[in-house]
């Protein structure tokens, strides 16, 4: 039933940063959250105040605020959206790592090399991502 299945999209991005998708999404998302960029402690507050179940980043590591943010568990399930950044986290918070398998070199996707190199479990589509 999908009367049970509801759930809330709530577009969260540091208050400073002005990119094209930013822009864009501040125009479409019905729900958007500035993340207080002074400091970590204010960010990690934010996201807490919002009792998410999901937290995705989208490129992870392009900030610092955010970076630093993901270090803490600020929702039970934490992903890393890798859209043509397929580097790991390194972050022990962060549970999944979603990216395309088109990023990859064919021989970088057996099992031991993603023990190896992805702390997250990893979820690669066959399509692109970005």
């Amino acid at each position: 039933d999908t009367e049970d299945f509801k759930f809330e999209i709530i577009f969260v991005a540091p208050k400073d940063l002005e990119t094209d998708f930013i822009q864009l999404a501040r125009r479409t998302c019905p729900n958007v959250v500035d993340l207080p960029t002074t400091s970590t402690l204010e960010a990690s507050n934010t996201l807490l105040e919002l009792n998410a179940h999901v937290i995705l980043y989208l490129a992870l590591g392009l900030s610092l605020l955010t970076y630093t943010t993901a270090m803490s568990r600020l929702a039970p399930i934490q992903v890393s959206f890798g859209h043509g950044h397929p580097i790991s986290s390194g972050l022990s918070t962060i549970d999944f790592f979603v990216s395309s398998s088109l990023f990859f070199h064919a021989h970088s996707l057996a099992e031991s090399d993603s023990v190896q190199h992805y702390i997250e479990q990893e979820v690669l589509f066959d399509t692109p991502t970005s």
